[in-house]
């Protein structure tokens, strides 16, 4: 079922569907709430992963940064690259690849714990940390693949300048914008991004030669991609059939609904009073909603006892 929204672009339609419990075959009561927690975050990172995986990691990598690793975005594509890792496919590509997170210091301790990043540094230091010094001489230059879901244009700025530099023994093949966590909702950059696509260049470049649009002044470098799914399953849709996709989405989700549980604590909230009140706390609060949380929060009265909601009407 598709809610009309005319203003949007045909290629929007997947963001306009609702589906019904009874109807959705991945739905499961007893993880109803983790569902509204990770759904619409993890298959974004994993349709992305899919992406990069279909170039085999443009052509192979040792490191992947990922940056606002805390976010649940971030960090649902970091256990992405870790299934595909340990499922050895394609084994070419993944059997030396280090998931590298970038964090801020309040969640630092928190993204290490979650045992999804190989490596997590903060943002201030991780430019003096090992992996950005160190090359084996027997081998090529380290080759990187950058994740940004922070959105963070002076962070991206110190990252690209860091690789463009005559003197980084790595480098960089590929820059993909998949988030803006660091952007509050309403700023203006959110509405003056230009969002492009090269979903079917799996060249080694991944996007070919452009200046980058936050540094233009560091010459030619592999482009800023911008990862958007609904192209993506459009091109899946060709190459696989309908039960491939189900079966393959089955997978992932029923061992994400295992493995994800002990990643936040659930907190809740319930009636329509307690709920506005949670929202207005929330939203004149300075910290915000740490990632170590994730709060449900229902307009009914009472939780339900064995299916039942208790509930004035």
């Amino acid at each position: 079922m598709y809610v009309p929204r005319p203003h949007l672009p045909a290629d929007r339609r997947v963001y306009n569907q609702i589906q019904r419990c009874s109807t959705d075959l991945l739905y499961s009561r007893e993880t109803e709430d983790l569902t509204m927690l990770y759904r619409p975050l993890f298959w974004t990172s994993y349709w992305c992963e899919d992406w990069l995986a279909s170039s085999g990691y443009r052509g192979g990598c040792e490191y992947i940064l990922i940056s606002s690793a805390s976010s649940k975005t971030a960090f649902c594509f970091a256990y992405s690259v870790r299934k595909r890792i340990e499922r050895g496919l394609p084994k070419e590509s993944t059997s030396n690849v280090r998931i590298i997170g970038l964090t801020s210091k309040g969640n630092l301790h928190f993204t290490e714990k979650l045992g999804l990043y190989h490596e997590v540094y903060d943002y201030d230091s991780f430019l003096s940390a090992k992996p950005f010094h160190t090359k084996d001489k027997s081998k090529p230059q380290p080759r990187w693949i950058y994740i940004d879901v922070a959105g963070n244009q002076t962070l991206n700025s110190k990252i690209y300048t860091h690789f463009a530099s005559p003197y980084s023994v790595s480098k960089l093949v590929a820059a993909v914008s998949l988030g803006m966590t660091n952007l509050a909702p309403g700023e203006a950059k959110a509405d003056t991004i230009e969002w492009t696509a090269n979903l079917e260049n799996t060249s080694e470049n991944g996007g070919g030669t452009k200046p980058i649009s936050s540094s233009p002044s560091l010459g030619f470098w592999p482009r800023t991609e911008q990862f958007f799914l609904p192209e993506w399953l459009a091109i899946r849709r060709l190459q696989l059939t309908p039960t491939q996709m189900f079966d393959a989405q089955k997978e992932a989700w029923g061992a994400l609904m295992q493995d994800c549980p002990s990643w936040v604590k659930l907190e809740y909230v319930y009636g329509g009073e307690q709920v506005q009140k949670a929202y207005e706390a929330m939203a004149s609060s300075s910290r915000g909603l740490g990632p170590d949380k994730g709060w449900i929060w229902s307009m009914w009265d009472t939780e339900a006892e064995n299916g039942v909601i208790k509930a004035k009407l």
